[in-house]
């Protein structure tokens, strides 16, 4: 029998009488409620106010009895996500990842079990307290600047296409100030379909901070779309848009998507023998020759996902090649997670935008964006520049594995691809695997951001293709030697009283 709704008296905060739960329906993201408007209900208010003050081993143990006593997984995520965009410093990289990470971990909780998924909601709560600490000693304590309140009339079709046309040009003209004032004006007249198609070619446009950007606004978007988008959080994603400018990819790629933006995707399917070709032609050749294997391989009537399935395996091989495998092993390990995260963003960016150009820009941005990737990480973080083909994985070691959680466990891309290709498995079966173990051992928020994008681009890949995709996420996320760390034996105390 379902536990009955708690009143806000009786689930005041057990420590420092700090405000009240949200109750939010069941725990699973799968069968969750309705979506959470910040706006709504003064108790997620409440929740926001309680965990922001609270210091992190509290705030744990508040979210825990808090999730016990019946408050949603959505409920406490939202509450992480608004403390992340009022607490963190708008910048596309570092400790603002708290807040990316929001979507992978209601991603990651699709169809997991109750326990697992208030897990996640438990890590992601634990990085933001260790992002507003990092915050506090970098940045003196940032806080986002409440808005001003405006009139309380209704804003005329007129008035709104006239802020449409000053948030644009601010954004155009990279003025902060004048982006951050235009769109508190305009904010009460956007849907949340509506703020993403004004937003999306200035996420694309700039590659700065390794294409954070895109990541940022595709993942905010996902996340918003589960519990609702606030002023706030529109603000922060903004505000990170404009740090840092470096568009010279989009520049060069104006007049090339103006001459794609009437062409119709062709009606011949995409193959995977069509994205392997070109992922051959591609993979170790620059962003000027990728381009024209692309555009050929247009003229050629090829389908676009042929470029995109291509993509997705020179970004798995750039991150299976790369110099650091465990998560301990920092940077070496980390920066090239953002090859597939990219292509993940720009993907999922092209496949939403109702703009036909931008669609076609997206795939040239990512077409140029990961060989220049692929170059920088060779002088930042020692990934070879001589690699084997990520198509050697599929050949496999000859090691046969009794079941999937005995390839997982094994920790080897070799291991997994074989078993994956010898094997009927379904990405969500993999994901389910992964995710038990990731729990027990994550270190940081790369790897749940990565963990969601590499099972979506699985996805959406050719069955062929998704051994290669997916195997070799297995030593960054799963490796044999990663200990159960002391936050998860936290959690599941909490959790269990």
């Amino acid at each position: 029998m379902a536990k009955p709704p708690i009143s806000r008296r009786q689930i005041l905060f057990k420590l420092g009488g700090l405000g009240a739960y949200v109750v939010a329906g069941p725990t699973s993201i799968a069968n969750a409620g309705p979506f959470f408007a910040p706006t709504a209900s003064s108790y997620l208010s409440d929740l926001v106010t309680a965990l922001r003050s609270a210091k992190p081993q509290n705030a744990l143990r508040i979210a825990g009895d808090a999730l016990t006593d019946g408050v949603g997984v959505r409920a406490l995520m939202a509450a992480v996500l608004e403390i992340g965009v009022t607490d963190i410093r708008p910048r596309p990289h570092g400790i603002l990842h708290t807040v990316m990470m929001v979507h992978a971990s209601l991603e990651l909780a699709d169809n997991a079990g109750d326990e697992e998924a208030k897990l996640l909601a438990l890590w992601n709560l634990h990085d933001l307290k260790i992002s507003q600490q990092r915050d506090r000693d970098e940045f003196d304590d940032w806080k986002m600047k409440s808005a001003p309140e405006g009139p309380d009339t209704e804003i005329s079709k007129v008035a709104a296409k006239e802020l449409h046309q000053q948030f644009s040009k601010a954004m155009a003209d990279w003025d902060s100030k004048g982006a951050d004032s235009a769109l508190i004006a305009l904010f009460p007249t956007l849907s949340h379909a509506s703020f993403f198609h004004l937003i999306w070619p200035f996420a694309v446009r700039c590659n700065s901070f390794l294409g954070h950007k895109a990541i940022y606004a595709a993942n905010l978007c996902r996340a918003t779309k589960r519990l609702a988008l606030s002023q706030s959080a529109a603000r922060s994603l903004v505000q990170t848009l404009l740090v840092g400018r470096e568009t010279t990819i989009w520049d060069g790629n104006a007049n090339i998507a103006s001459g794609l933006a009437g062409t119709p995707f062709t009606k011949v399917a995409a193959t995977h023998r069509n994205a392997r070709a070109l992922y051959r032609q591609m993979r170790n050749a620059d962003s000027t020759a990728c381009l024209s294997v692309a555009l050929t391989a247009l003229q050629n009537n090829h389908h676009p996902d042929d470029i995109w399935n291509a993509l997705r395996l020179i970004a798995s091989e750039v991150f299976h090649n790369r110099s650091g495998t465990r998560s301990k092993d920092g940077r070496n390990a980390l920066l090239p997670v953002h090859a597939l995260t990219v292509v993940n963003a720009l993907g999922y960016i092209a496949r939403t935008t109702t703009d036909g150009r931008l669609r076609w820009r997206c795939l040239l941005e990512a077409v140029a964006r990961i060989p220049n990737m692929r170059e920088w990480l060779q002088s930042s973080t020692n990934l070879p520049t001589v690699t084997p083909s990520l198509e050697q994985l599929a050949v496999g070691p000859d090691v046969k594995m009794a079941s999937l959680t005995a390839a997982i466990a094994s920790g080897s891309p070799p291991v997994v691809c074989g078993y994956l290709m010898n094997n009927q498995t379904s990405v969500a079966k993999f994901g389910s695997h992964l995710r038990t173990s990731l729990l027990r051992t994550a270190q940081e928020h790369h790897q749940h951001k990565y963990a969601a994008a590499v099972l979506e681009e699985a996805q959406l890949a050719p069955p062929e293709l998704r051994a290669m995709i997916l195997a070799p996420s297995v030593s960054y996320l799963v490796h044999p030697d990663d200990a159960t760390t002391q936050l998860h034996q936290q959690s599941l105390a909490v959790l269990r009283g």
